[in-house]
């Protein structure tokens, strides 16, 4: 009976039930439910993952441009796009350690706020070094899926998990698909 009460107790500092049992992570999704900590986890993080993938794929639309512009190859755009890959694929192992050590919250904001700056530069952008360093930072963008999928993991239980990282992961995928909507 008294655990029922400590239950109830820990559900009122919440605006989602939560299991005590599993460090008070939600048990439910409330999709129109802004309030902290877990709704405003999982709104932020698909949105952090939405702007991390409008980035990454920023400068797809406008590569027939660049790539005339700087008269490059077929080949070259080619290695341009693996340097975006490849530094994204370490940087995840990377950001893994890292997110149990700091939190993805603040690692989520410290690589949206890095790969901004340059995807700022790619009209700044005049060689195929130029270009591939670019791409190469703009990859880092791609990393945020750790953050992303790590920040909804501690906030919900193993319940209902599987669904928030599903619908952020997919929800921040989008933002892959608004960028050739607005740039292309």
């Amino acid at each position: 009976p008294t655990e029922d009460i400590v239950s109830k107790d820990f559900n009122r500092c919440y605006s989602i039930p939560v299991d005590p049992d599993q460090d008070d992570k939600g048990t439910e999704l409330k999709l129109c439910n802004f309030k902290r900590p877990h709704m405003r986890a999982f709104h932020f993080s698909w949105w952090g993952f939405f702007i991390a993938f409008f980035i990454w794929f920023a400068i797809a639309p406008l590569l027939p441009v660049i790539a005339d512009t700087l008269d490059l190859s077929k080949q070259q755009i080619w290695t341009t796009n693996i340097c975006a890959v490849t530094f994204d694929i370490f940087m995840r192992f990377v950001f893994g350690s890292l997110c149990d050590k700091y939190g993805a919250r603040i690692l989520m904001g410290s690589v949206l706020m890095v790969a901004s700056i340059p995807t700022a530069c790619i009209g700044a952008v005049n060689s195929y070094l130029g270009l591939i360093f670019v791409r190469l930072f703009i990859g880092l963008a791609g990393s945020t899926f750790v953050m992303c999928q790590c920040w909804t993991t501690r906030m919900f239980a193993k319940e209902i998990v599987g669904v928030a990282n599903g619908l952020v992961g997919g929800w921040g995928n989008v933002g892959g698909g608004a960028t050739q909507i607005v740039m292309g």
